[in-house]
């Protein structure tokens, strides 16, 4: 992420923490991406991120073969991240949704 374009996703690479190399022509990676990316590789070879609608502000889904192109694969009902028993939470914004295997 960059300051003054927060949420959205960019790649850079660092050999030494930095400094920084700016990759993608220094563009978003997918333009409708929205949130703090959590990348994680799946059993099944591909990478999921998971981020945030900004119309609905449920989580989406995103799957990549490489991780240069990111197709949308689903948008996923809030509810459980809201009800969980035990607890509860009001649905304001999920900003940094988190992947498990």
């Amino acid at each position: 992420m960059k300051h003054e374009d927060y949420g959205r996703l960019y790649y850079y690479i660092s050999r030494d923490a930095k400094n920084w190399t700016k990759l993608n022509s220094n563009e978003r990676v997918v333009p409708e991406y929205r949130g703090h990316p959590d990348i994680m590789k799946g059993r099944d070879g591909r990478y999921y991120m998971i981020g945030v609608s900004e119309k609905t502000q449920n989580p989406i889904l995103w799957t990549s073969k490489d991780l240069v192109k990111w197709k949308q694969e689903k948008e996923l009902s809030a509810e459980p991240f809201i009800h969980i028993e035990g607890y509860f939470t009001e649905r304001v914004w999920f900003g940094a949704p988190k992947l498990f295997l």
